[in-house]
């Protein structure tokens, strides 16, 4: 494994220090770290695709899966502190990887775009997004109805914006309109089973066919 000067993976190649002002301006890994299981999946669909094309070895790829899955289960007890340092979500779990298993790790970008690896994770975490949002939609719709039939009977005021007098309502009729908003919400949101895509690597017309879809 290869020694690094600084707690950073560039510095396996720029020896050099950037500036602590710099890094917080560069760095957006408070907000894409939410992105490490997607961006591992979408690594891994990657690596495969290297080995079918025999860029790189089976045992390469093995150590490269093993390192992945590993780096997983550790963010999944809390075991992993990202650094401002290695930028975003994509360089601090290549940076993880390369503490790992060495220079190997530095071979799962051959042939691929950052700006792919970006859209993709982007991609695959929003749709797993959406299919929480449609839970916690189910979930308030539920909650509302359940409130409806309990205040079956209950008597308050109600008065329209256009007319001062009041008049008696029911409670139950109050929660019978938000459904309707509510459940147009869900149909404004990605389908949670749409094929999931990658580009074409890191240019057009490249050299590499690449496996598409994970």
């Amino acid at each position: 494994m290869t020694k690094k000067k600084n707690n950073k993976l560039l510095s396996t190649s720029i020896n050099k220090k950037t500036s602590s002002l710099m890094d917080d301006f560069n760095s957006s890994i408070d907000v894409d770290q939410r992105l490490i299981e997607e961006d591992i999946l979408v690594t891994q669909a990657h690596v495969g695709a290297l080995e079918k094309l025999k860029v790189i070895s089976k045992i390469e790829a093995k150590k490269i899966h093993q390192g992945l899955n590993g780096i997983l289960s550790d963010y999944q007890k809390r075991k992993i502190k990202f650094s401002k340092k290695n930028e975003d979500i994509h360089m601090n779990v290549e940076y993880f990887l390369h503490q790992r298993i060495g220079d190997i790790a530095l071979k799962i970008h051959t042939g691929r775009s950052r700006n792919d690896q970006v859209a993709t994770d982007t991609r695959l975490w929003t749709k797993k997004s959406a299919k929480e949002i449609q839970k916690l939609i189910k979930m308030v719709m539920r909650s509302i109805f359940n409130q409806a039939n309990k205040h079956q009977e209950t008597i308050i005021p109600g008065s329209s914006v256009k007319e001062s007098k009041a008049s008696f309502i029911r409670v139950s009729s109050i929660p019978i309109k938000a459904p309707v908003i509510v459940t147009s919400s869900p149909s404004r949101l990605p389908p949670p089973q749409a094929p999931n895509t990658r580009g074409d690597g890191a240019v057009p017309n490249g050299s590499l066919t690449l496996v598409n879809g994970i």
